[in-house]
């Protein structure tokens, strides 16, 4: 047999395993490419993504469960299959499972909620120069609330084949909302937050952080204050358009209103505040005079007030995209837009940023305005401002003062969620847009999704 070199490029955003006959098993990362030796009269080729092999039964509960939550968020795959609403043929959700066989003559794989349709390619001689290359099933282009990917992975020879972005994030427009404070209510016993259901007219709680997107994620409100300097107020659910509202003529149910219908008594809320660091309220019903409560399971009801319980405590977390109306001696958290997560200096030292989970000992920093439209970023941990050491490419904390890359600015992005954050360095140019993508932060001109950010508020220092 002839042996000779090949060489194999990932143009997956994802790992990918490459497997040669009478050669090598090439693990590739996102982006890499590598070569071996193997046989060049013939081999035959197959990837995999970043994942075990499941079989049939189990590509069988994956696609119903997918079904499942598709139609509870209105879609609805036969409709998708035929046409009806633009996407293309052929999703994983029209077909037979005996056939997968036939259709992908390889392993399926599963890793962390995504599923990954293997490739092959057989007969292929002499040196090759070949490339692993993916798209996204179109049931999950119409769908990205669901948060979870079907790619099908393909091999060819390489002609410049690339997959596209995996960024599921969708960007809203939310320009005429730029002078809107969002806000988030997480339970204090269950640590959910309050949103709207699957069905927009009923409201549950639900775990775990969101990006932010008011008009995508419904854990996201609004108010409008009912009085001036009082507590008393409506909420208003962002992505479904409708009111915070005990059915007080059903049972005392809670559940959404629409806009457009009368001022009903039974949407008026008092805010009665519990606690100050953090913001912690209980809302009351002003009509039926019965705590808003986050109960098991999701569930959200009335009870009689009282501040003892855990479960009538609402954490108040408050957004806003406008730096210039962040309170003096506020401090708040830096959220990255697109993947939820916060700027978080340590965990042993300020030498070095990352972007966390929600973490109250090390995220909170204040604003120290430094000059017509300048600031620093003070951390209030470490009492460091956050710099981007230029000469070295990473975000960290420095604790002396005078150095203009810890002098930053912001500006609204005109019609993505959340603002710019730029350094001010003279030598950096117009890149200067603090994102954050694979794993690290960097400076880039332009108007990006990963260089969105937002700032949640918290409580006076």
């Amino acid at each position: 047999m002839a042996w000779g070199n090949i060489r194999v490029r990932n143009a997956c955003p994802f790992p990918v395993t490459f497997y040669a006959i009478a050669g090598p098993s090439i693990e590739l990362a996102a982006g890499q490419t590598s070569s071996a030796s193997a046989c060049l009269i013939w081999f035959s080729t197959r990837v995999k993504g970043s994942g075990d092999a499941i079989n049939k039964g189990q590509f069988e509960s994956y696609r119903d469960e997918y079904d499942r939550e598709a139609k509870m968020y209105g879609h609805d795959w036969k409709s998708w299959r035929d046409g009806h609403s633009g996407a293309a043929a052929g999703s994983f959700l029209g077909w037979a499972v005996g056939a997968l066989e036939d259709v992908f003559k390889t392993k399926v794989t599963e890793s962390g909620g995504n599923l990954y349709f293997g490739a092959k390619k057989e007969a292929v001689y002499g040196n090759a120069d070949l490339v692993v290359y993916a798209t996204k099933d179109p049931a999950c282009e119409m769908a990205p609330e669901l948060h979870k990917d079907v790619w099908y992975l393909y091999l060819d020879y390489d002609h410049g084949q690339q997959t596209p972005p995996a960024d599921t994030y969708a960007v809203p427009d939310l320009s005429k909302y730029a002078d809107t404070l969002f806000l988030r209510l997480k339970n204090s016993a269950h640590a959910a937050y309050l949103c709207a259901a699957y069905d927009q007219s009923t409201v549950s709680t639900q775990a775990g952080d969101n990006p932010f997107n008011p008009l995508e994620y419904s854990t996201y409100w609004t108010v409008a204050p009912l009085e001036a300097g009082a507590h008393n107020l409506r909420l208003l659910n962002v992505k479904t358009q409708k009111w915070l509202t005990c059915f007080s003529s059903d049972k005392d149910r809670i559940g959404l209103l629409d806009l457009g219908y009368q001022d009903y008594a039974d949407q008026h809320w008092d805010a009665q505040v519990v606690y100050t660091n953090p913001h912690v309220v209980m809302l009351r019903n002003l009509y039926v005079a019965g705590n808003l409560v986050g109960g098991n399971n999701g569930s959200t009801f009335l009870y009689p007030p009282n501040s003892g319980y855990n479960d009538q405590h609402w954490v108040v977390e408050t957004f806003t995209v406008d730096v210039n109306k962040v309170p003096a001696g506020h401090t708040f958290r830096i959220m990255h837009c697109q993947t939820g997560r916060y700027i978080t200096m340590g965990p042993n030292d300020a030498s070095h940023a990352s972007l966390q989970p929600t973490d109250d000992s090390n995220q909170l920093f204040v604003l120290e305005k430094s000059g017509e439209g300048d600031f620093r970023l003070r951390n209030i941990k470490y009492n460091v401002y956050l710099t981007y050491f230029g000469s070295w490419k990473y975000l960290g904390g420095y604790s002396a003062t005078g150095y203009q890359d810890q002098h930053w600015g912001a500006e609204i992005a005109d019609k993505n969620a959340g603002f710019h954050l730029f350094n001010r360095l003279d030598s950096l140019g117009g890149n200067n847009h603090l994102f954050f993508k694979d794993n690290a932060f960097g400076l880039y001109g332009g108007d990006y999704p990963d260089q969105l950010w937002v700032l949640q508020l918290e409580t006076t220092s």
